[in-house]
């Protein structure tokens, strides 16, 4: 614990991170004291590593704090289960800072509720940014609502942003609902894509029949590619 007075202040940050796996009540008044640390990266690294039992400082500071503490303070939320921790996180979701708004997406995935998964969908199919979108999408993945293949299946063929693509075809292809998407077929020639896409292809092994049924009516090349890979 000596290393959370260092000069340097990755030092301290590093160790402010690490000593979250020696949970003991001189640990978590030593990370208090840090709190009062002037580095934001070292105070943020303190709200990772403090207990769930803490959660009345991370809501107490949180409006004073740096953005970056502030993004650390959001995510330990998610161990901190209630209604008020509900309600910070839901007040956070229009933050004009997109990495704040992440955050809440991420915790987000700790309070699995109709009203939490509606506020995720929201975000993952509106938020003009697309870290957040990717943040949404993950805390949705993580909470599976009955509607998800639909929700990702709608926003493959609107989504322009190749790096939430990705994200959407690996959420897919984690499905076990025994859904097929036959948009993906389209992104098997995207040389962008293709990796995914396959991978999505190759879950889906099991309704092979079916799937070589559907795409008889696809161009000749397509269905070829789709009959080797099943091959």
């Amino acid at each position: 614990m000596t290393a959370l007075a260092d000069e340097n202040p990755r030092v301290r940050e590093s160790a402010a991170e690490a000593l979250r796996f020696y949970p003991s009540e001189e640990v978590t008044e030593a990370l208090l004291s840090s709190l009062q640390d002037e580095d934001a990266w070292t105070r943020a690294a303190v709200y990772k590593s403090l207990p769930a039992a803490a959660a009345d400082v991370l809501v107490e500071r949180l409006p004073q704090e740096h953005p970056v503490a502030q993004v650390s303070i959001l995510r330990a939320l998610a161990r901190t289960p209630g209604e008020q921790a509900l309600m910070i996180l839901e007040s956070h979701l229009q933050h004009d800072n997109p990495e704040i708004r992440a955050a809440v997406c991420e915790s987000f995935a700790a309070f699995p509720s109709r009203k939490s998964i509606l506020l995720l969908k929201n975000r993952f199919e509106s938020d003009p940014v697309w870290m957040v979108r990717v943040a949404a999408l993950k805390a949705l993945a993580l909470t599976q609502p009955p509607e998800l293949s639909v929700l990702l299946d709608e926003r493959l063929r609107t989504e322009s942003e190749v790096l939430v693509k990705k994200e959407i075809l690996t959420a897919l292809t984690l499905l076990s609902d025994g859904s097929f998407s036959e948009i993906v077929l389209e992104f098997l020639t995207d040389p962008e894509l293709t990796d995914e896409a396959y991978s999505y292809l190759l879950s889906r092994s099991p309704h092979k029949a079916e799937i070589l049924e559907r795409v008889t009516n696809c161009r000749p090349g397509l269905r070829r590619l789709v009959q080797k890979i099943f091959d």
